[in-house]
C-alpha cells in the first residue's frame, strides 16, 4: 500500500478500535514483525481511588436528571446541591467519623452553652440511649453527643468542684500546644477506631509535656518578667 492508502487504513483502525495513533502504529509494527498482536491489561497506577461506585452512580443520575448538560453546568449544579443539602451530607459522614465528631459536637455545645440546658435528667436519658445503642449504626453519633454533654454538665455544675490546679501554674496553653500532635501520634499507634484509649493516652502525655513546659520554660520567663 502507498502512504495515502496506509493513512486511510490507520484512520479506519483508530475509528473502529478507539485506540490512539501511537498505540495503533505500535500494534501494526508488532503485527508486521511477529504476525500476531498481543496486548496486556493496564496495571494499576498505585493512586488511591477518590470516589466510590455510589458517587459515580449519583453523578450519572444527576447528569441524566438535568438532560446531560455540559461539565461546567453540572459542576455548578453539584455545588448548589451541596450548599443546600450540606447538613444531610454532614449527618451521613458523622455516622462513620470517630474522632472529628467529638470535637465538632463538643465545640457546638460549648459555643451555645447559654442556650443548652444542662440537667441531670438529660444526662441520664442520653446515657440510656447510648447504652442501648451499642452496635447500631448511629452509636458513634450517640456517644459523641453524650460524652461532650456529660463533660460540660460537670464543668458548669454549681456544686461540683475540682482541685484548683491553676495555683501551681497555667498549664492550659501547654495542653493546647501539645495535644494535637500527641493526638495524631496516638491515632498512628492505636488506630482511629479506639477513641477512648487514644483520648486517655493523649491527655496524660500532653499533661506531662505541659507541666515540663511550664516549669522549665514558660513559668521561668513568667516570673523573670515580674508578671503578677
Amino acid at each position: 500500500l502507498g502512504k495515502a492508502a496506509r493513512r486511510v487504513v490507520i484512520r479506519y483502525l483508530i475509528k473502529v478500535t478507539g485506540y490512539s495513533l501511537d498505540l495503533t502504529k505500535r500494534l501494526i509494527r508488532q503485527h508486521v514483525k511477529t504476525g500476531a498482536i498481543s496486548t496486556e491489561s493496564a496495571r494499576s497506577n498505585g493512586f488511591k481511588r477518590a470516589y466510590k461506585e455510589s458517587d459515580i452512580r449519583l453523578l450519572a443520575s444527576m447528569d441524566d436528571r438535568h438532560g446531560q448538560p455540559s461539565g461546567a453546568v453540572l459542576k455548578k449544579l453539584c455545588e448548589r446541591a451541596y450548599r443546600r443539602f450540606a447538613h444531610l451530607v454532614l449527618l451521613h459522614e458523622l455516622k462513620h467519623e470517630r474522632l472529628g465528631v467529638y470535637f465538632l459536637l463538643g465545640s457546638l455545645f460549648y459555643m451555645n452553652w447559654e442556650r443548652v440546658i444542662y440537667h441531670w435528667l438529660a444526662v441520664v436519658i442520653l446515657s440510656v440511649i447510648t447504652f442501648f445503642g451499642v452496635g447500631s449504626k448511629l452509636y458513634n453519633l450517640m456517644h459523641a453527643a453524650w460524652f461532650p454533654y456529660l463533660v460540660l454538665y460537670i464543668s458548669f455544675h454549681k456544686h461540683i468542684r475540682f482541685p484548683d490546679l491553676g495555683k501551681h501554674g497555667d498549664f492550659s496553653y501547654g495542653l493546647y500546644l501539645y495535644a494535637f500532635p500527641r493526638w495524631q501520634l496516638s491515632i498512628r499507634l492505636f488506630g482511629a477506631h479506639n477513641a477512648s484509649l487514644t483520648a486517655l493516652v493523649t491527655f496524660l502525655a500532653a499533661m506531662v509535656m505541659a507541666l515540663r513546659s511550664w516549669f522549665l520554660v514558660s513559668g521561668f520567663w513568667w516570673k523573670s518578667l515580674h508578671f503578677p
